[in-house]
């Protein structure tokens, strides 16, 4: 397929899925999917969210705010989300939607400790296990960067208020090792206040 035909493709395909989870009368008739009126039997138990994201600036979010449930930009800065999230709420506007239905969550990393000396432990011990083998350095300078939770408690804390601010209603803490219980739950811990 060409570039563009996937794009419209993916399109369609959020389409097709939102008239198939039942949150659309009437079917769906597009140019590649189609789907009649009957109801989709076994149909989804439950909420079945439709969780649209990606780094792009403009196509996404409008994807996003038209047919998604949850809308997760990914590898930006927090202070690139802004934007996005203007622009997927007008999105969602646009299609007849309230554009508070449309969470906003965001997937990063995170080092913290409950003091100084945990905190340098955590960040010793997350470079270690980095899969692209980050100095301490880096690991910290990358989320600083970005913009994610890094350092002490109240550091960290400011680093989630931020989020906020930003709009990004639900953090998924993207963890690349180690596994340890005792560093996941010190993480936790911290962020959670």
């Amino acid at each position: 397929y060409e570039q563009a035909e996937l794009g419209e493709r993916q399109e369609e395909a959020l389409a097709y899925l939102r008239a198939a989870f039942g949150r659309t009368q009437g079917g769906f008739d597009g140019r590649f999917y189609q789907l009649g009126d009957e109801p989709i039997s076994p149909g989804p138990t439950g909420a079945l969210p439709i969780v649209i994201g990606g780094s792009g600036e403009k196509r996404t979010p409008r994807l996003a705010g038209t047919y998604g449930d949850e809308y997760n930009p990914v590898f930006i800065a927090v202070s690139e989300v802004p934007p996005r999230v203007e622009r997927c709420r007008a999105a969602a506007a646009r299609a007849g939607r309230d554009p508070g239905d449309v969470r906003i969550s965001m997937m990063g990393g995170a080092v913290v400790g409950e003091t100084e000396a945990s905190y340098r432990r955590n960040l010793e011990r997350v470079a270690a296990a980095h899969p692209f083998g980050r100095s301490p350095e880096q690991v910290e300078e990358g989320l600083r960067k970005q913009g994610l939770p890094i350092g002490v408690a109240d550091e960290a804390l400011e680093g989630v208020a931020g989020m906020a601010e930003a709009g990004i209603e639900r953090f998924y803490l993207q963890s690349l090792g180690p596994y340890d219980d005792d560093l996941l739950e010190e993480t936790f811990s911290v962020l959670m206040g």
